[in-house]
């Protein structure tokens, strides 16, 4: 292993330790107001709220990272540039234009 994968799991185990440490500091802290059983709950939904948080920032960024991607490669064909240079100077035209494309391909089939 190189030097900066060993840092990086140091550091990886740095930052578990320090948050093991936050978390019994929280229990601690709350432990005569709330009782063990309450700070042992109220501190598993401090660090439950931090890791949805976590995962919802991630989201986003790999959700922007793929849509930046998406126009990357759709601005890249004739077509799909002319498409979003339309949507670009006339928004409500093309707004239209999905709704009657949309109400054309979307309609029950009377066979």
């Amino acid at each position: 292993m190189t030097t900066m994968a060993v840092t990086a799991l140091v550091l990886l185990g740095a930052f578990w330790i320090a948050l093991g440490f936050m978390a019994f500091a929280l229990f601690a802290l709350l432990a005569p107001l709330a009782g063990v059983a309450g700070a042992a709950a109220i501190t598993a939904a401090v660090f439950l709220v931090l890791v949805a948080f976590g995962a919802l920032l991630l989201m986003r960024r790999i959700e922007a990272a793929r849509q930046t991607a998406l126009m990357a490669g759709l601005a890249s064909s004739g077509v799909a540039n002319m498409a979003l240079g339309l949507v670009a100077k006339r928004p409500l035209l093309a707004l239209g234009i999905g709704g009657a494309l949309a109400a054309f391909f979307l309609r029950p089939n009377k066979s």
